[in-house]
């Protein structure tokens, strides 16, 4: 397991990374394991979030966040609620916020793999609802992960935000509080909570106590899937995302599972076209007759290197 810790704080340098077989989906936001890190109250009856931008479409499956216990007070028995919302953009003095419920996942106790635990110096706890900062308020980190079935997972589509929300039922002891931690990997809008059950969202940021006192609060997770689409290069140096099978069809070389276009160099493909008029099929948009640059293969006297072809009457383009 210590493996994975390592992959989770070291290996994340962009958007969509490879873990195994699976993609990250998003920005990921990784959590801060310095004093200035910081757990923030999520238990019944809170309700927490963060945004986030799918960078790939295809299902979620697995959800991974960390978080602490008040006082180092565990409860091994403990149910998540993981919900997807959509998002409503930030309009005059009302933040952005989570919008309309897309998807809902309880990880009742025993469904998931055990918690890894992380020591740490000592990290700040938060009550959005009293407003109490406390420090230090435990000195363990752990990471939770919750794999879902993939006819169950939620399908994302790139470049589309939506929202996290996370709550947190501590049956094993009803005196634990669980909190959701900070990372400091920040992505555009601030953290919300709310009481369960109240329509309105309150954004975050650090208390008066806290040295970032006044900033944006992120709260730390990952989420990873199997992404449908991939880029895709075009013999004339063109990307598109799409599902592996039509980028072959459109004459294309799939790049992977969890490349994008924006991460990815398309270089065209250079050919000898044939130069006939395109009525008889010449251009690469007709697929027209061509052949790569073999030194050995001949389409009429001499070999011309073109992207296209370059249709003329007396075809000598």
């Amino acid at each position: 397991m210590n493996k994975i810790i390592t992959l989770v704080f070291v290996g994340i340098i962009c958007c969509v990374s490879a873990f195994g077989q699976q993609v990250v989906m998003h920005f990921p936001q990784t959590p801060d394991l310095s004093i200035n890190g910081m757990g923030i109250h999520s238990s019944t009856p809170l309700q927490l979030g963060d945004d986030w931008l799918s960078t790939a479409t295809g299902p979620v499956t697995e959800i991974d966040i960390w978080g602490c216990w008040f006082g180092d007070m565990y409860s091994p028995v403990t149910q998540f609620s993981l919900q997807i919302f959509s998002d409503v953009p930030a309009s005059g003095q009302n933040p952005s916020h989570p919008g309309s419920l897309l998807w809902e996942y309880i990880a009742e106790p025993g469904t998931y793999p055990e918690p890894v635990p992380t020591s740490v110096q000592g990290e700040g706890w938060y009550d959005p609802i009293s407003g109490q900062y406390i420090f230090p308020g435990d000195f363990t980190v752990w990471y939770y992960s919750f794999n879902i079935d993939p006819g169950l997972a939620y399908n994302t589509t790139i470049g589309v935000t939506y929202w996290l929300v996370v709550t947190v039922n501590p049956f094993g002891n009803p005196n634990a509080q669980f909190g959701w931690k900070t990372s400091v990997d920040h992505w555009t809008d601030k953290a919300v909570w709310r009481p369960i059950g109240n329509a309105n969202w309150t954004s975050m940021v650090y208390p008066p106590q806290h040295p970032y006192q006044g900033q944006n609060i992120d709260l730390a997770f990952i989420l990873k899937g199997n992404p449908t689409a991939q880029a895709c290069c075009l013999p004339n140096g063109n990307c598109l995302e799409v599902e592996p099978g039509q980028c072959v069809q459109m004459g294309g070389t799939a790049m992977g599972a969890g490349t994008t276009c924006a991460t990815t160099i398309c270089n065209p493909t250079i050919y000898d076209f044939g130069d006939l008029p395109d009525t008889y099929s010449t251009l690469l948009a007709s697929n027209g007759p061509r052949h790569t640059l073999d030194g050995i293969t001949f389409m009429g006297n001499l070999i011309d290197a073109e992207a296209n072809g370059i249709p003329t009457v007396n075809a000598n383009g």
